[in-house]
């Protein structure tokens, strides 16, 4: 929306109501109308390549004798959308040399959870700007 129309539109008098009726709307969702998906795999680099200190690195090998995937791993995140016609599209973030207690702890709010999904919304919406989409 440009914002100098709608100063103009209430400078005329117009309801703001009335003006953001009239505006064309977007077909791009919004982040709340996405679905989202994440996943968590093994780390394939060394610990020590990734760690400076011995605690830390201590601490992920322990995760790792644990079992415990989010100790040590790749973390994908993957937005998606149906469109109305039925077509999916999809956009997605990657980041490696992860370590965290478990899936709570990565999904905290304000933390890398929020960041990656906003970038894979960002490439879905660049996706489906790609096919038309506006």
């Amino acid at each position: 929306m440009n914002a100098a129309l709608l100063v103009a539109a209430l400078l005329d008098g117009e309801d703001p109501k009335a003006f953001f009726r009239r505006m064309p709307r977007s077909s791009l969702p919004r982040m709340a109308d996405v679905d989202f998906e994440l996943e968590a795999e093994w780390e394939d680099d060394r610990p020590e390549d990734h760690f400076q200190f011995p605690e830390d690195i201590a601490f992920v090998r322990q995760q790792i004798e644990n079992d415990n995937v989010w100790g040590w791993c790749s973390v994908h995140v993957t937005a998606k959308w149906t469109m109305p016609d039925g077509q999916e599209a999809e956009g997605d973030d990657w980041l490696g040399a992860c370590s965290y207690e478990s899936r709570d702890t990565f999904t905290q709010p304000g933390g890398m959870y929020d960041e990656m999904k906003a970038m894979a919304y960002d490439r879905l919406i660049d996706e489906l700007k790609k096919r038309g989409i506006t």
